[in-house]
């Protein structure tokens, strides 16, 4: 969603309040479907293309497993940048902390 180095643009600051907004829970459950659906697809393709094996019970219990801690080190990364962001304004400014 954002790249680790660079700084939040307006943009995306204001993406990232509406997906705030909408809760902590929708972004990571948004991200593991989104994350479940697309491995599958890959592995799917690539199982097919090279050793013409289908798509195997473990992968799908695999990915399902592992794709709500995609969707909260997701919403970490990001609210800790959108965090990095307004602390960097109110320093900025010249408010104390």
């Amino acid at each position: 969603m954002f790249g680790f180095t660079k700084e939040l643009s307006e943009r995306e600051v204001t993406r990232w309040e509406v997906t705030r907004a909408k809760g902590k829970w929708h972004l990571i459950f948004r991200t593991a479907i989104a994350f479940v659906t697309s491995m599958l697809i890959a592995v799917s393709l690539v199982n097919w293309f090279f050793a013409d094996i289908y798509l195997k019970p473990f992968h799908v219990i695999f990915f399902t497993i592992l794709s709500p801690f995609v969707g909260l080190i997701n919403w970490w990364t990001g609210d800790a940048r959108y965090q990095n962001h307004l602390l960097d304004k109110r320093i900025s400014s010249g408010l104390k902390l």
